[in-house]
């Protein structure tokens, strides 16, 4: 099974996480156990059924979603007004096993900014283009020269 580090833990998913949308929640269940703040989950939601299910059952107040909108903005109307629609995400790779995570969050990082400037989404960026991108954004944020 493949373990991933979340929050400086390893974390290795449960069977019903992965047979469902949303990855975190578990961890929002812990979280409302000790706290009584309005959560936000993100993370895996890609149906109005099931947004609208967790939010109903009190499992989160705020539902998250980056990913599946920015490959799918032309269905957000259609999502919203909570149409049976699922808005996948892209898996994004470069043939490199050991860039394809940097790949993939270097994509959809570069679409959210172009979206944040007003642009439109690029579908199509090739996933080495996409690792690179997100190096660089890293190394310029952690050397100080970007803004926000």
């Amino acid at each position: 099974m493949k373990m991933c580090l979340f929050l400086g833990n390893e974390y290795a998913p449960k069977e019903s996480t992965k047979q469902r949308e949303a990855y975190f929640l578990d961890f929002a269940q812990e979280v409302r156990q000790i706290s009584s703040i309005p959560l936000m989950v993100t993370g895996g939601f890609r149906t109005p059924s099931f947004a609208e299910e967790a939010l109903q059952n009190g499992e989160l107040d705020i539902v998250g979603m980056a990913r599946p909108f920015c490959t799918h903005p032309e269905r957000i109307p259609a999502f919203l007004a909570g149409e049976d629609i699922e808005l996948p995400s892209l898996a994004i790779r470069t043939g490199i096993p050991s860039m394809d995570d940097s790949a993939e969050g270097g994509y959809y990082a570069w679409q959210i900014i172009r979206l944040g400037k007003g642009k439109e989404v690029k579908l199509g960026l090739s996933g080495l283009l996409s690792a690179l991108f997100l190096i660089g954004w890293e190394v310029r944020k952690a050397m100080g020269r970007l803004s926000g």
